[in-house]
């Protein structure tokens, strides 16, 4: 029982430093490009908490995924708000 209990609370707090970890890659992205300077901190800190190299992958496969999502949906918005507008006057 108290391995069960243990076992629960690892993979919850390994849940939580890989959503903080995805997090801050999210807000190294947020701009379009990621300096040198933001890959040594996200190196550092994939180091600092022991993410190994098949999560990272992991992550930004996920928010790859994130991306083309939002980016078809943008796409999408934008094709219906053409549809939806009257005609030019030409």
């Amino acid at each position: 029982m108290c391995h069960t209990v243990r076992t629960r609370e690892s993979q919850r707090s390994s849940a939580t430093i890989l959503e903080g970890y995805k997090h801050a890659v999210r807000v190294a992205l947020a701009d379009g490009f990621v300096t040198r300077e933001e890959v040594q901190e996200l190196q550092a800190l994939r180091h600092q908490l022991d993410i190994t190299r098949a999560d990272h992958e992991r992550i930004m496969a996920e928010l790859m995924t994130e991306v083309a999502f939002q980016d078809a949906a943008r796409t999408s918005l934008e094709v219906q708000s053409r549809w939806a507008a009257p005609p030019d006057d030409r």
